[in-house]
């Protein structure tokens, strides 16, 4: 887990401000953009393969698509990272693609790192018992692009769940409580 999480932050809310989240998965899903997405900027020049990804990640977030270190198809090669001289740029062999971007919320890599950076955040207020939908309305409320959805929200509960009882069931820490 990463050390630097965000701190939790006490903001004055009004309750009127927050909209329900119940309905927010199907409303960012249907923001997804139908203009071609842009290649990556060229000539670009790295001093690590992971600045070069993070770089890269950072673009492909702003345009609304996802990078992935695997190929469905291995004879497949529409771009590469070559070194050279101890710097790294990336090549692209074919800066086509046939869809428009996706929404952020839509690409799992995005809520994972979101929910990484919130992650203190939202355990707090798992603790003080609020539903998952009040949370998404609080993180929406600090951050109105947020791609968290609600069932991330359940999954956290559950992975927290499960580390308190010790990978044992409920029924089982019950049991063993008693």
């Amino acid at each position: 887990m990463e050390d630097a999480l965000d701190s939790l932050l006490d903001l004055p809310l009004d309750p009127s401000e927050l909209r329900d989240g119940a309905d927010s998965d199907q409303e960012s899903d249907s923001e997804a953009s139908n203009e071609p997405i842009p290649p990556p900027p060229p000539l670009q020049r790295f001093p690590s393969l992971d600045a070069a990804w993070q770089s890269l990640q950072a673009f492909a977030q702003g345009n609304g698509f996802a990078v992935v270190k695997r190929r469905s198809r291995p004879d497949r090669q529409t771009g590469e990272v070559q070194a050279t001289f101890g710097e790294w740029r990336l090549i692209v062999h074919d800066p086509t693609h046939n869809h428009g971007g996706a929404s952020a919320s839509s690409l799992p890599s995005f809520r994972r790192a979101a929910l990484k950076r919130h992650h203190n955040q939202i355990a707090a207020m798992l603790h003080q018992s609020l539903p998952p939908r009040q949370i998404i309305s609080i993180l929406e409320f600090q951050d109105p692009n947020t791609p968290i959805r609600a069932r991330d929200i359940y999954n956290l509960r559950h992975r927290l769940d499960m580390g308190l009882l010790g990978g044992r069931s409920p029924v089982d820490g019950l049991i063993g409580a008693l």
